[in-house]
């Protein structure tokens, strides 16, 4: 999908309200709706070759059911996470795609993706070089010295 291409799902006044209630960024669901498109392109889609090494178990806070929120004992997480869930059911929902193909996106997106001031974009392949508590990988803008091009 073109850049900009889900602007119009969560520019839209319904989703806007639910994706700031949930605390997510209108940048990482537009990646997320992106990454979902792609990824159910199969090996017809550009980003293929990257996207097929991307697994992600349905075991991660998105994918939680009531029960599983209830276990955390926490409610601010509960609150949280619940939020979380009721905005990618109301995009998935508005834009077609389905819901558990999103929070795989989405879950993808808010563990590899990298920002600036600039713009949020996953770096294929770069995503792979920071996974640690303590990340070693810096996503730097270019400077006078350097005006070509950002560097990983």
């Amino acid at each position: 999908a073109a850049p900009g291409a889900h602007d119009a799902i969560t520019a839209s006044p319904e989703i806007a309200t639910v994706l700031d209630r949930a605390g997510l960024s209108k940048e990482d669901m537009n990646l997320g709706l992106a990454v979902a498109v792609e990824r159910q392109q199969g090996e017809s889609s550009a980003w293929w070759p990257y996207l097929r090494l991307l697994t992600y178990p349905r075991t991660f806070p998105l994918f939680y059911e009531a029960a599983e929120l209830e276990a955390l004992e926490n409610p601010p997480l509960q609150e949280s996470l619940a939020c979380m869930s009721e905005a990618v059911a109301a995009v998935a929902s508005k834009s077609g795609l389905p819901d558990a193909e999103l929070r795989e996106a989405l879950s993808l997106v808010r563990s590899r993706r990298f920002g600036s001031d600039v713009s949020t974009c996953m770096i294929p392949l770069g995503d792979f070089l920071n996974h640690s508590f303590y990340p070693s990988c810096a996503w730097e803008a270019p400077t006078a010295q350097r005006p070509e091009s950002w560097r990983l």
